[in-house]
């Protein structure tokens, strides 16, 4: 490298550099620096030419008009976020109502009750029935509709699947 008044490793013996190097006329002795005292002077005058330039006024500037113009932004901006937000609420609620909708097109299919269904597409909601319907044979073979459209399990005319669940048997 050009600007190297030493070479070798660290900490080894510097080489003396000339006059011509150091920018002095050529009558003047040789000094020689190590690679610490390079490094240090580099340093000082990168900092001395950022300081002069302006450099970090110009950076804490620019943080600055970063911090305002996210403050800032337009009532078009803000009102964007909004709808995307809106959208998005949207399209899980529809989803969901989906998924209830199905349930309950599932559970008249199958006749296991919609609130025992899980899943999020028909197909799931389907194998949740059939899982529940495979659990539970008895209620299966016996789950015939009312003529009130209510769901029976085989028990007398009226009564309902949960009561007749929960009924004690003697």
């Amino acid at each position: 490298m050009a600007g190297n008044n030493t070479q070798g490793t660290e900490g080894a013996a510097a080489m003396p550099v000339t006059a011509e190097q150091q920018g002095a006329s050529p009558g003047k002795e040789a000094k020689a620096y190590t690679e610490e005292q390079v490094e240090a002077i580099v340093k000082e005058r990168l900092g001395r030419d950022r300081e002069s330039s302006g450099y970090y006024a110009l950076k804490e500037k620019a943080a600055k008009y970063d911090e305002w113009q996210a403050a800032n932004k337009s009532d078009l901006e803000k009102a964007i976020e909004r709808a995307e937000a809106a959208e998005a609420r949207l399209a899980e609620l529809e989803s969901r109502a989906q998924a209830a909708a199905w349930a309950q097109e599932v559970s008249q299919a199958t006749g296991v009750d919609a609130r025992l269904l899980h899943g999020s597409t028909k197909e799931e909601l389907e194998g949740s029935a059939a899982t529940y319907l495979e659990l539970h044979p008895r209620q299966a073979a016996g789950v015939v509709l009312s003529e009130g459209g209510g769901r029976t399990a085989g028990g007398p005319p009226g009564e309902s699947i949960a009561s007749q669940v929960f009924r004690r048997r003697d």
